[in-house]
């Protein structure tokens, strides 16, 4: 590394130092990638190029309003998968319970005298595998779309807040530092 890379490079980590200090901590959860974070707000900082301090804050709130706009969208796909897997879940658990209704009736048909219609063995022939094809069969777009119906509302929530943040006359923080670099 040369000195002037060195140089840019402490530069920038004080930079981000002071407008964290200054700003307030920065907007990312214990389950996201910090430097994430970090190389988005460095990219607005070299592609803007402020030259005072407000116009650096003016480029952290933009930073901040696109992770969040990000952070909607990751939630909006969450929200689909999370409520296929609790369908699937709740599916395997009927089916668990079904097969030990099952179980229970054999064990009483075992205590009687055996007829030739009713053995266990006949009476669920291929219910576990049916089960298990099911359980394990990857997802179709029917599903998410299930999903999707269940959680529709707060869909919807998640979707507001995220067009909130991208259209301009909502006038949100995002669009105001953009506009006073445009």
């Amino acid at each position: 590394m040369t000195g002037a890379q060195h140089h840019t490079q402490n530069f920038t980590a004080a930079k981000l130092a002071r407008l964290e200090r200054l700003c307030g901590r920065f907007p990312v959860l214990s389950s996201e990638n910090r430097q994430d974070y970090e190389e988005l707000l460095i990219s607005l900082l070299e592609a803007y190029w402020p030259r005072s301090f407000l116009g650096e804050r003016l480029i952290k709130y933009l930073a901040d309003e696109e992770w969040e706009v990000a952070l909607y969208k990751r939630h909006k796909i969450f929200l689909i998968e999370r409520r296929f897997q609790a369908r699937v879940a709740f599916q395997a658990d009927r089916e668990k319970a079904t097969r030990e209704d099952k179980a229970v009736l054999a064990k009483r048909l075992d205590a009687q005298p055996p007829c030739p219609s009713t053995l266990p063995e006949e009476a669920l022939g291929g219910v576990i595998a049916q089960v298990d094809a099911m359980l394990l069969r990857p997802a179709q777009e029917l599903d998410h779309a299930r999903a999707l119906e269940v959680g529709i509302v707060y869909f919807q929530h998640l979707d507001l807040a995220q067009c909130c943040h991208c259209a301009p006359q909502c006038h949100s923080r995002r669009h105001r530092a953009l506009r006073l670099f445009v």
